[in-house]
């Protein structure tokens, strides 16, 4: 398959732990043909010495591929940053950008790769936008009866409850449309808004959006200041995104020209 998924992470919890084993173990045994790139970034690497030998205990890992950035643990994120980091170690066409707690059934990965592939969008969101959402409370029996079972989803659906969603956890793109539009805002720094921005500069500057209306399943899991509203960058966050969403295409072109972080990447 021409298809790369990129995640970054930091595995900060249990929780985060548990949910990286069974996404990673899920992704090689459901989409065995597609690369997996990580990136890590942390004091040291718990993928390496907690997350990767359980992995390789369910599922084949030579189309892995770990990148680990050492940084202060209790750190802010930057993880649109990473997203673009991770962007630019692919060469495939179809690209993936995956959070690292949450699954779809099997049939909805060939299903998004064919949209793209066959280049009838720029951009597909892997599930439906309303409530789509299973919102999966994950202890760790029943990650260990998912991960014995062949990942059968109907055991997470029997212990979660559904809840909205429309424009975050997961986009999957072609390689030369995210170019050219602008790649993830780096200006959205951790945690906040930067999904808005995506999907409010995708319509403006007129990219064919797609979606397949399957269920996501969200794996519950604890929160640092990384992952809430608690952010210290989220006031800064959500002030870009209020400007943001009154400019049209012409200012959002000319805002994308000047910033230094695309200007270096795309050279």
């Amino acid at each position: 398959m021409d298809l790369s998924f990129i995640i970054p992470i930091r595995i900060e919890s249990n929780d985060r732990l548990k949910n990286c084993i069974t996404v990673v173990s899920y992704l090689l045994t459901t989409v065995p043909g597609a690369k997996i790139y990580i990136k890590e970034v942390d004091n040291e690497s718990n993928f390496q010495q907690h997350a990767l030998p359980v992995i390789k205990d369910s599922a084949p890992v030579e189309n892995l591929y770990h990148i680990f950035q050492r940084s202060v643990s209790n750190s802010i994120f930057h993880r649109t940053k990473y997203i673009n980091d991770l962007f630019m170690e692919t060469t495939t066409q179809v690209v993936w950008h995956y959070d690292i707690d949450v699954l779809f059934p099997k049939t909805t990965y060939s299903r998004v790769y064919e949209l793209l592939k066959s280049e009838q969008f720029d951009f597909v969101y892997p599930y439906g936008s309303g409530v789509f959402q299973n919102a999966v409370n994950y202890p760790v029996e029943l990650f260990d009866e998912f991960m014995e079972s062949d990942f059968d989803l109907s055991i997470l659906k029997k212990n979660s409850f559904r809840l909205p969603c429309t424009v975050g956890f997961s986009q999957a793109f072609n390689r030369k449309p995210y170019m050219k539009f602008g790649m993830m805002n780096e200006n959205f720094i951790s945690w906040g808004c930067e999904d808005c921005e995506f999907y409010y500069r995708m319509v403006e500057l007129g990219y064919k959006i797609g979606r397949v209306w399957d269920d996501v399943y969200h794996l519950e899991h604890s929160r640092t200041f990384n992952s809430h509203y608690n952010n210290p960058k989220f006031i800064e966050n959500d002030k870009l995104w209020q400007w943001f969403r009154h400019q049209d295409k012409t200012t959002i072109l000319k805002y994308y020209k000047n910033q230094d972080y695309l200007k270096q990447r795309l050279s």
